[in-house]
């Protein structure tokens, strides 16, 4: 039975994983926690954006919220596979600006959560340059590789490690509450994944409500996913909330609409996509996706990217995947566009995912409750 499951799971998963595979706060830190709280130290201090639009740095100054500045909000963002340690650090100051945006009070990423899951996707380019085989044996043979990845220790990991930082947290916040001998807003955890990254923010989630942790923590978990490869099904009826932004010339999007029957099984083992599109296409100014752009997007070596031409090449029915690539890359999301013709497209996506963590955030988290014997004066 569990060799039929993985089956399942490997011919569901096809179409997406190729897609995949070549591509805190406080509200008054110096009164709180300091030895006892987990993060205290590690967590990332808030830096202004280096090279950002002004569009996104006006935005990232918007007035505060009271509404999410009243419980501590603690972030832990996954990025996507094959993502160098390098990317991961310059996502940080643009995820920062998001949280500075949404009124979350001091901004700060928790833990070091780099998602080093990687595989070979050169050696399997390489491979299929001369190979006869049809373009669904191959998109197979991407799949088998990302879903081994998918399903490696390093992920489960990466999973359990978030997992016990927060219920570290969550009862550091309980018993500061009782020390002080008062009611204390509970935190928020805010889960931020990209493209492979949103599976294992679900994993967290998912690990959080087996878990059962007191406190109702589990309603207090909010998912914000980019370019989400996973449905969120069933998961928002037990507790996290759930957002989402695709655009609908992503991989996502375009995989479901142009092969609905195997989003639809994927679907079944939690793959596929959590809705519609609620983006507009990254760029509808006509013209091929240049060579440049598509290298700078994937990091892709000179080698691997004349491998992932010939792919193309062979296969003609692929022509929209350069394009998706680039509306894949997660600074295209947060503000930061790849280039300059995807300014104003960047600048909206920034936008919607603003408003949208600022609703997901706005919601009364209940408290820590101080000891019984306190006394009152």
């Amino acid at each position: 039975m569990e060799s039929l499951v993985r089956r399942i799971r490997l011919g569901a998963l096809t179409l997406a994983s190729f897609a995949v595979v070549v591509l805190s706060s406080f509200v008054d830190p110096g009164a709180l926690i300091s030895q006892n709280f987990p993060f205290a130290e590690r967590a990332v201090a808030a830096k202004p954006p280096v090279a950002q639009t002004s569009y996104v740095k006006n935005l990232g100054r918007q007035a505060r919220n009271p509404a999410i500045e009243n419980a501590p909000v603690h972030t832990f963002y996954i990025n996507g596979i094959n993502t160098p340690r390098a990317d991961y650090e310059k996502t940080k100051p643009m995820l920062i600006n998001l949280l500075r945006g949404a009124g979350v009070a001091r901004q700060a990423l928790q833990m070091d959560t780099h998602n080093s899951l990687q595989v070979d996707y050169n050696q399997l380019l390489a491979q299929s340059e001369n190979s006869p085989q049809s373009n669904e044996h191959l998109l197979q043979g991407f799949g088998q590789a990302f879903l081994g990845a998918a399903q490696a220790n390093d992920g489960k990991v990466l999973v359990n490690q978030i997992v016990d930082a927060i219920q570290r947290t969550d009862e550091a916040w309980r018993q500061e509450a009782q020390r002080r001998c008062e009611d204390l807003p509970r935190a928020k955890y805010l889960l931020i994944g990209h493209s492979q990254g949103t599976f294992l923010i679900k994993d967290v989630a998912q690990e959080l409500i087996r878990r059962h942790l007191p406190g109702e923590l589990e309603k207090r978990v909010v998912l914000m996913a980019f370019s989400p490869f996973v449905s969120f099904d069933g998961l928002k009826q037990q507790g996290p909330r759930v957002e989402y932004l695709l655009r609908a010339d992503d991989f996502p999007a375009q995989l479901s609409r142009r092969y609905p029957e195997v989003v639809a099984l994927a679907s079944l083992v939690g793959a596929g996509v959590p809705g519609d599109a609620n983006l507009p296409p990254l760029t509808t100014a006509p013209g091929q996706t240049t060579t440049a752009e598509l290298a700078r997007s994937l990091g892709l070596q000179a080698e691997l990217l004349r491998h992932f031409n010939a792919f193309l090449r062979r296969h003609p029915e692929l022509t929209w995947v350069p394009r998706a690539f680039v509306a894949h890359d997660i600074n295209n999301y947060l503000g930061n566009p790849s280039a300059r013709k995807h300014s104003a497209a960047a600048r909206v996506a920034f936008g919607s995912a603003v408003n949208k963590l600022r609703d997901l955030l706005a919601f009364d988290s209940g408290q820590y409750e101080k000891r019984e014997s306190c006394w009152a004066w």
